[in-house]
């Protein structure tokens, strides 16, 4: 009887770091890190009235914004 608990608390830790390691990766894909640059200058950016989120994103990407 001591067997299927001993059996219980292992598989419970197995899938507790099994979640870890699939959730974190995730959260981070996510969340990404924060932007590195110095915020400082200027920049003028003309979204398009039909310009989807890829776009906008692609856009402020090669402009050096994100």
């Amino acid at each position: 009887m001591v067997w299927i608990a001993v059996l219980a608390v292992l598989l419970v830790g197995v899938v507790a770091v099994a979640g870890y390691f699939v959730a974190l990766p995730i959260y981070h894909y996510f969340s990404p890190a924060d932007y590195d640059g110095r915020g400082t200058g200027s920049v003028v950016i003309t979204i398009r009235a039909n310009d989807g989120a890829a776009q906008i994103g692609d856009t402020l990407t090669t402009q050096g914004v994100v």
